[in-house]
């Protein structure tokens, strides 16, 4: 058997474009889930905890969702089957901490979740790799979640309009 001058194209590698699709905000909401339970922690224990731990406490208090909002009392059922990456969830309490179960039963709709620790942990690294980049970005989230957690918004020096005068 003799094959010559043929080409052969490589075999793709890796999920197929647009088979994944994720919120547009989740860095933001992932950004956001790790920066206030740092600051929760702080507050109870006086030291910043490590993004691997925040990472394992999100993981066991259930992972990030991204839900889908809407009236879905009527056709709930067809537009399920019509998107197969939703799922029915519903929010239970425990620990005084809000917790996400699938069911057939739920009157919530799931479309997105992280609930692995590493994976929370590479997707914190992205935001944040994301937010160095471009410093409105970071002063937006900050007023976020200063606004989040209920404190007064501090305004950052960059961007003050203030202008320094040039020493001779």
């Amino acid at each position: 058997m003799n094959i010559q001058n043929s080409e052969v194209e490589p075999k793709p590698r890796g999920r197929p474009p647009g088979s994944t699709r994720t919120p547009p905000d989740y860095l933001r909401e992932v950004w956001l889930g790790f920066s206030i339970e740092e600051e929760l922690i702080y507050k109870r224990r006086n030291r910043r905890p490590s993004v691997q731990e925040i990472s394992r406490m999100i993981a066991n208090a259930g992972g990030l969702f991204w839900g889908v909002g809407g009236n879905f009392e009527e056709r709930l059922d067809t537009v399920l089957a019509s998107h197969p990456s939703l799922r029915r969830a519903t929010i239970e309490i425990v620990d005084k901490r809000p917790r996400v179960s699938f069911c057939a039963t739920g009157r919530l709709v799931v479309n997105h979740c992280i609930q692995s620790a590493d994976t929370l942990r590479a997707r914190y690294y992205d935001a944040q790799r994301l937010i160095k980049t471009n410093q409105g970005l970071e002063e937006f989230w900050t007023r976020l979640l200063q606004e989040t957690l209920g404190w007064e918004p501090k305004l950052h020096q960059v961007g003050s309009g203030q202008l320094k005068r040039p020493r001779n």
